[in-house]
């Protein structure tokens, strides 16, 4: 009983000794405010180089169309050393990113472009899937 004991006691510290201790990252600055309308503000940077920062505000406040309105950023290195920063809105109009590390699409080809062209000046429609409705 007391060799159970024992081996139960040196698996356990065993097993204690193989798990990696948790990685602490410092926070450097953060900074909060929050007025009673809605209007925010917050900010914090990391010792490893994490910053963020986001505002945000109601817009039509008091109605049923109550919202709000944010923009903010954030920057980070990536693993692989790349440095990361995205800025972007989110309101009415949905939300909306920018970074020079987030695709964009391809150029859109010359034809392709000169028959968007001429459907635009022809007054082409066109329904929810792409097919034409009429052509003046």
């Amino acid at each position: 009983m007391k060799l159970l004991i024992a081996a139960v006691l040196l698996l356990a510290v065993a097993i204690q000794a193989q798990q990696p201790s948790p990685i602490v990252i410092r926070i450097l600055r953060q900074q909060h405010q929050q007025d009673p309308s809605g209007i925010y503000s917050f900010s914090f940077e990391t010792e490893n180089g994490i910053q963020v920062q986001e505002e945000g505000t109601v817009i039509r406040p008091g109605t049923n169309d109550e919202s709000t309105a944010k923009q903010g950023s954030f920057a980070y290195t990536a693993p692989d050393g790349t440095p990361i920063a995205l800025s972007y809105v989110a309101d009415d109009n949905g939300f909306r990113a920018s970074g020079a590390h987030l695709p964009t699409p391809p150029p859109i080809p010359a034809e392709i472009l000169a028959s968007l062209q001429e459907d635009a000046r022809s007054g082409a429609q066109y329904d929810e899937q792409g097919f034409l409705l009429n052509k003046k």
